[in-house]
């Protein structure tokens, strides 16, 4: 991706003042929720510019090479939301070695995610005509480890009753369950009915639900993020999760999940695009230096290179936000990412794991398993993108022992890395903090956090209009040099 790109107006010299300084809306980041934001805001018509400090697309969301991601763990960048960096690799130094030679052939995701077949993601590609800047691959297996093993996640009646782990009691009370939750699929409300009070854990036991189930339900359909007995979700999150995840099985193969080819990062850069199709104006490599307001009301930025830019609205990753602050940045999440010339999971196919908590890791553990096949790494090689909400000293701590249940012995080679959570507080009128990757593997909470922004501030336009049609006479008047 050029470092240069600017939209449609390329702006060539990076410490430059930009020839404009008016817009609707001014963009700090291109994480994913920042660029859904973008590719929406510009699509109804406002005038948007997109500022990112790094010099490539997609923040937390980004995916780089191996040479890059190793340059970044040796590297103390204080802007960045990443840090507490470890890498680990093998003894044998030949095999390294060779590793690194096929750096560039990687394709390694700073949070790696997947997509429901039928989810908010899917729909905002769909509807705003970004699906055709991806490609997609099914994810093979979605796997739970449950007592040192690993197991399919049961979710069609011959798959709950293959399973040879679950007792025939388990089988017939899941069924009644999962068929339930298929009766009432499009109003979920009636599942529920009879308790509309009761967490979603609660619900699960009135159905006389196993505590062995409850953590597949719970975790691995439901996709909990956090400890469901210390933080449980309510009966109606519950039910719709439930729901959501069972109309995309079987859409594309059996589970209910895809994967980006080429890295997570393909997404927010169809959104990218999509804004500056619409007249965004994008640069790289340049953040700011605060936010001006007046009289409580956001007035622009003051970028790095000291050039006043004015919009009525700003959103940001937590990240540039600093003035705003908490003292405090205690929570973060830990994440790892190991190449190995073996797969842990099967015989390489591209995988999900779940790790529901322990006494020893209070919460749940997501992991994907790329390959080849997702275009993530050369032929022979496979890669483990790990993560959850942080429990010990490092993040080393939190996962090297869960990854090694797994059976594959060590990497080649692994980073561990912690991703700070930032809190703002007393934001003026007019700025927006966006959530950045949380401590699962799944992407969809960015589209409704997207839409939620964009309907405070536009509440009379439409969140992300559909592309018009090719013979439209909107596009004769519409630039298409978007980013490179």
């Amino acid at each position: 991706v050029s470092t240069q790109s600017t939209g449609r107006r390329n702006h060539n010299r990076m410490e430059e003042e930009l020839p404009e300084t008016e817009f609707d809306a001014i963009i700090l980041g291109t994480g994913m929720v920042e660029t859904i934001l973008a590719g929406a805001i510009a699509r109804s018509g406002k005038s948007v510019l997109h500022l990112d400090h790094r010099r490539y697309y997609g923040g937390c969301h980004a995916t780089v090479d191996l040479s890059q991601l190793a340059e970044m763990a040796c590297e103390d960048d204080a802007r960045s939301s990443l840090s507490n960096w470890t890498v680990v690799t093998d003894d044998d130094k030949e095999a390294v070695d060779a590793l690194m030679t096929k750096s560039s052939r990687f394709q390694l995701d700073l949070a790696s995610g997947v997509l429901f077949s039928r989810g908010p993601m899917v729909d905002a590609l769909v509807q705003s005509g970004t699906s055709k800047y991806s490609e997609f691959v099914k994810v093979d297996s979605t796997m739970v480890h449950v007592k040192g093993q690993l197991r399919q996640v049961p979710c069609s009646k011959n798959e709950v009753f293959a399973d040879k782990s679950l007792s025939l009691l388990d089988k017939r009370t899941l069924m009644r369950f999962l068929q339930l939750c298929y009766q009432h699929m499009d109003a979920p409300a009636e599942v529920y009915k009879d308790h509309p009070e009761c967490s979603f854990v609660e619900f699960l036991d009135t159905h006389k639900i196993s505590p062995e189930l409850k953590d597949v339900i719970c975790y691995a359909i439901a996709c909990a993020n956090c400890n469901q007995t210390e933080s449980p979700m309510s009966v109606q999150q519950g039910v719709a999760s439930v729901t959501n995840y069972l109309k995309s099985v079987g859409r594309f193969g059996s589970t209910a999940f895809l994967s980006t080819k080429y890295g997570v990062s393909e997404l927010p850069q169809g959104f990218t695009r999509l804004a500056a199709i619409f007249g965004g104006m994008y640069v790289l490599g340049r953040g700011i230096q605060h936010v001006t307001e007046e009289n409580g009301r956001c007035t622009g930025v003051v970028c790095s290179v000291g050039q006043q830019l004015n919009a009525p609205v700003v959103i940001s990753e937590p990240g540039y936000l600093r003035q705003f602050h908490r003292e405090a940045c205690t929570a973060s999440i830990s994440r790892a990412i190991c190449i190995h010339s073996r797969p842990w999971i099967g015989e390489g196919e591209v995988a999900t794991v779940t790790v529901p908590p322990t006494e020893s890791h209070p919460h749940p553990v997501f992991m994907i398993q790329t390959s080849e096949a997702s275009s993530s790494c050369p032929e022979g090689y496979y890669v483990l993108n790990v993560v959850s909400t942080a429990v010990h000293g490092t993040p080393e701590q939190d996962l090297s022992q869960l990854i090694d249940q797994l059976g594959a012995g060590p990497a080649l080679w692994a980073v561990f890395y912690s991703q700070r959570i930032f809190e703002c507080e007393e934001l003026p009128a007019g700025v927006y903090a966006c959530g950045g990757p949380n401590s699962t593997v799944f992407v969809e909470d960015a589209v409704p956090s997207a839409k939620a922004i964009f309907e405070k501030i536009y509440p009379d336009a439409e969140f992300l209009e559909p592309m018009p049609e090719p013979e439209d006479d909107e596009l004769d008047s519409v630039d298409c040099n978007g980013p490179a």
